[in-house]
């Protein structure tokens, strides 16, 4: 339950009592836009902003949407194979007429293209270059920072994410590359508050990652949004990516009082990951650790969070975190 709260709630909804705060949320959080090969479109999850500049963001989303986006598109008529724990380049097509990553903002909204995916298989977390479809220059959206800690059970948290989605197609394509598709898109910013019920540093289940569990329900859309701790005074900074919701009927939830949990990935395993500083036209990339870019100063984290890890060699060549000693 939460804490001092008469009534008994698990949970609640706080977007329609907080505007301003959904205003300041909109503009970071954006939405997957995968299209088959008939030119069907679907929205397929959430993402939110890390860090950017005019010329790209980077966004984390958890690594399901991008394998649910994989096979929206082109459904596989195998079985896939690749070595658990390695970091690897999706398949998933990153070409503008089969993906589109959706940002708003007060009164306008943007298509923007993928440049860069990836993920590890042992975890829910994957890493993304987004780039607007036209230049843009000047605009910088606020970016939620890193937040390497792991709250406690008991903690209250809040959920952000994308709720409501829905897209459907008002004009067909006039060309067989799909100019002149109209379509009509639905969603909300949604923010939901609740507590921490469990932690699960070496993974929960089939949840084989760290990570760690509210009672805030998660439903469709809703993967890939971030869940931070408030603190008075102190910035919203990422602690979890949302992962999964244990009632796997999908139905939306309006009971405050259900017991039911959402399972969320923690952020500092992205600490880990390779990001590209730059990409050249042949598709070549010049990389770098998103742990070595927060210890240059080039990606913010929430106050020193980051310095509790080290980079250590794992298994199969791959890169894994460790808690200093």
């Amino acid at each position: 339950m939460l804490p001092n709260d008469p009534l008994g709630r698990r949970w609640l909804d706080l977007s329609g009592a907080n505007p301003s705060l959904v205003s300041q949320f909109r503009p970071v959080m954006v939405s997957f836009l995968g299209f088959d090969l008939n030119k069907n479109p679907k929205l397929m999850g959430t993402g939110f902003i890390i860090a950017g500049n005019e010329a790209f963001y980077v966004v984390v989303t958890a690594r399901h949407v991008i394998d649910g986006l994989q096979l929206f598109q082109r459904p596989l008529r195998h079985a896939p194979s690749a070595v658990p724990g390695l970091f690897i380049q999706p398949k998933v097509s990153l070409d503008p007429r089969h993906l589109k990553v959706l940002r708003t903002d007060q009164g306008s909204a943007r298509l923007m293209n993928v440049a860069y995916v990836t993920y590890a298989e042992n975890l829910d977390v994957a890493l993304c270059l987004i780039t607007p479809q036209e230049s843009e220059e000047g605009l910088v959206p606020y970016a939620v920072p890193l937040d390497c800690g792991t709250p406690s059970v008991g903690d209250i948290v809040h959920l952000v994410s994308c709720g409501g989605m829905d897209v459907s197609e008002t004009s067909p394509p006039l060309e067989p590359d799909g100019k002149g598709q109209a379509l009509r898109i639905e969603r909300s910013v949604c923010i939901r508050m609740g507590t921490v019920t469990a932690v699960h540093k070496h993974g929960y289940n089939q949840y084989r990652f760290p990570c760690f569990s509210t009672s805030i329900p998660a439903e469709h859309g809703m993967s890939g949004g971030f869940v931070y701790k408030p603190r008075d005074g102190k910035m919203v900074a990422a602690c979890g990516i949302v992962s999964a919701d244990l009632d796997l009927t999908h139905r939306p939830r309006v009971d405050f009082s259900s017991k039911e949990e959402s399972v969320i990935s923690c952020a500092w395993p992205l600490l880990g990951f390779n990001l590209p500083v730059s990409i050249l036209p042949d598709g070549t990339t010049s990389n770098a650790l998103i742990l070595d870019l927060v210890k240059a100063g080039d990606m913010p984290t929430y106050e020193d969070s980051a310095d509790f890890f080290e980079i250590a060699d794992a298994e199969d060549h791959g890169l894994r975190l460790r808690c200093k000693s």
